[in-house]
Parts: structure tokens; sequence; C-alpha cells
């Protein structure tokens, strides 16, 4: 019986560990993928498809340097921790609405026309996307299970973070998929 439980210890230790070490290089993954980002954007600046003082590039290299910038200090776990607690739910949704007309403007713009710039675009939305759901265990698990269920627990059964935590997942997804290049 003893040899029973030491076996079931190890095995337990070893699945959190391995649990730990996994969430730990997704997080990284997640931070790297908006290096990578960010770098893919100054090419475009250096190939001259996308002027340094467009609107594109002034909105989307400086929010991914703002995010950079306060990962090291704060964490960006701890970031999102912060929005996601200190704005009221009705607030929050009205970010997300101002989020998504300032992309229908960046959409509007000439520069969007270019495939390897709505490329960019989509890459950023797609690695907040990434950020977002290596950054919590339970957010990740509720967005793989299926959308169609997912977004039926929106309204009733999760409230708070992780509820905040979809539709910001979400709203990058749909992002992505409408600055993905045609």
């Amino acid at each position: 019986m003893s040899v029973i439980a030491i076996h079931a210890a190890i095995v337990g230790v070893t699945v959190v560990v391995a649990y730990v070490l996994h969430m730990r290089t997704m997080r990284m993954k997640a931070c790297f993928n908006l290096f990578r980002v960010r770098d893919r954007f100054v090419l475009l600046v250096a190939k001259d498809i996308l002027p340094e003082d467009s609107r594109v590039f002034v909105h989307y290299y400086g929010r991914i340097n703002k995010l950079l910038c306060d990962a090291p200090k704060v964490g960006i776990d701890d970031m999102l921790a912060t929005i996601f607690r200190h704005v009221p739910n009705g607030e929050f949704d009205q970010a997300l609405e101002r989020a998504r007309s300032q992309s229908q403007k960046m959409l509007a713009d000439p520069l969007m026309q270019n495939d390897e710039v709505r490329a960019a675009v989509a890459d950023y939305y797609r690695a907040i996307r990434a950020m977002l759901l290596s950054h919590s265990s339970i957010l990740k698990v509720i967005y793989l299970l299926s959308h169609r269920f997912a977004t039926s627990l929106h309204s009733g059964w999760i409230g708070g973070e992780v509820s905040r935590g979809l539709k910001a997942a979400d709203y990058a997804d749909e992002e992505a998929a409408l600055f993905k290049p045609a």
C-alpha cells in the first residue's frame, strides 16, 4: 500500500512540475512572439513598405512596445490581472468597442491595402490572443473547449476576470481574421 502511495505522490509531483514548466514556456513563447511581431513592423519600415510616421506603424508599434516595456517590471500576467480587476465590466465592454472602432479606422487606412502590412497587423492580434491565453490556464481551457459552448458561458456561469479574458481573446481573434491578407 505504501508503495502505491509513493508512486502516486511521485506521479502527482511530476505532473505539477511539468504543468508549471509548460505554462512558463507558453508565457515566454507569447512574449517572444510579440518581439517577432515588433521586428516585423520594423522590417516593413526598413523595406519602405510602411512609413515610420504612419498611423498604422505608430499605433501598433507603440502598443507592442508598451506591453514589452512593462513586462520585465511587472509581468504581463500581473498587468492583465490589474486591467481586468480595476475596469468595471460595463467599462471593459466599452473599451473593447473603442478598440474595435479604432481597428476599423486602421483598416480604412490606404496602407492596409498591402498584404504584408495586413499580415503584420493580423500577427499582432494573434500574439495578443496567445498572450492572454498563455497567462490563464482556466481561460485557456474554457477557450479551447469550443467557441459555441464558451460563448454561452460568458453570459451566465463565468464572471469577472475569466469572462473579460474570454472577451479580449475573442476580440483579438476577430481582429486577426479581419486583418488577414486577402
